[in-house]
């Protein structure tokens, strides 16, 4: 009885720190990369949700989205703890 009610509990509060995930951070971080539209070649950061962790990526120089940061420290101030985790993947 008491294993059931104490996995219940633990599953419980599991789902509860993985819809803390989802909400933390920005509305930016969790943009898509955009290169934009322009043909440029500007080394750039923007946050990758799956991972957790800013990518550097080549920006076309214009066009784009808020999803782009000049540094990965600024990414990084922005993003950092933003995670898009699905409890499948916990599971599996």
């Amino acid at each position: 009885m008491y294993i059931k009610v104490w996995s219940l509990l633990i599953f419980i509060a599991a789902c509860l720190q993985i819809v803390k995930c989802r909400t933390n951070g920005s509305d930016i971080c969790r943009l898509p990369e955009d290169r934009g539209r322009c043909r440029a070649l500007i080394n750039r950061w923007r946050y990758n949700m799956r991972t957790g962790q800013c990518n550097q990526f080549k920006f076309g120089g214009c066009g784009g989205n808020e999803n782009n940061f000049a540094s990965k420290e600024s990414c990084l101030d922005a993003c950092a703890g933003t995670l898009d985790i699905d409890i499948r993947d916990m599971l599996l």
